[in-house]
């Protein structure tokens, strides 16, 4: 069932199974249906942070020696140099992200993989620009090392107790690593959260041709389940 129902903001309850609950809420904006996770604060932070002059222009520097000039053992200098100016959380995982990366290729894989193990403690709240935390990436890179899988693993449960409406490309990361780590539990887990985001997408395509307006409580039929 879909519905719609009037607030101060034009908030839009969405029912997508056949139960007593609210499953989504959506924001309403010009008959487009908003899903929770395209207005993401941690994400535009993300954005905001790794902008900061004084800390781009380090991790600037490190992209020209390791992309450009392929210098990856200077890039790792430049790199550990914005770890240290970091002020935030983001920045700090966004800089040792690159710095580990640089250490990969210069084959010091212990400081690697040390590295990686910072970032996948990182809260789930500190999220690239398309909302995906900063912990998956380095949980793929943990898991490519045959490094840490008992800390992944443990990573990846806790990201599916989180809130079912994250981003697709978080689901996405969490189905790969559940392939990678061979657990069937958490791959069905994933795979359901899939099919729901699916319907999500599905019905904001749909939504402008239901027979729903804002202003009074109404209810319509959608999907086929």
């Amino acid at each position: 069932l879909v519905g719609i129902g009037l607030t101060s903001n034009f908030w839009v309850a969405i029912i997508l199974l056949v139960v007593p609950a609210v499953a989504l809420v959506g924001r309403l904006e010009a008959n487009r249906l908003v899903l929770p996770w395209e207005r993401n604060r941690a994400a535009e932070e993300f954005r905001s942070r790794i902008g900061e002059p004084a800390f781009a222009e380090k991790i600037q520097q490190g992209e020209r020696e390791e992309l450009v000039a392929k210098q990856p053992a200077r890039a790792a200098e430049h790199y550990g140099k914005a770890v240290e100016a970091a002020r935030h959380p983001a920045q700090a995982g966004h800089a040792r992200l690159l710095l580990a990366r640089a250490l990969a290729k210069i084959d010091r894989r212990a400081e690697a993989v040390a590295e990686y193990g910072k970032i996948l403690a990182l809260d789930s709240g500190v999220v690239d620009e398309h909302g995906v935390p900063l912990g998956l990436y380095a949980a793929e890179r943990l898991l490519e090392a045959g490094a840490a899988r008992e800390a992944v693993l443990e990573r990846v449960r806790a990201e599916l107790e989180r809130p079912a409406w994250q981003p697709p490309a978080h689901a996405y990361m969490l189905r790969d690593l559940a392939q990678a780590l061979g657990v069937r539990e958490l791959m069905d887990k994933i795979e359901q959260r899939l099919r729901h985001l699916d319907q999500a997408l599905a019905l904001q395509r749909d939504f402008a041709r239901l027979p729903l307006r804002a202003g009074q409580p109404v209810w319509a039929p959608y999907g086929e389940d």
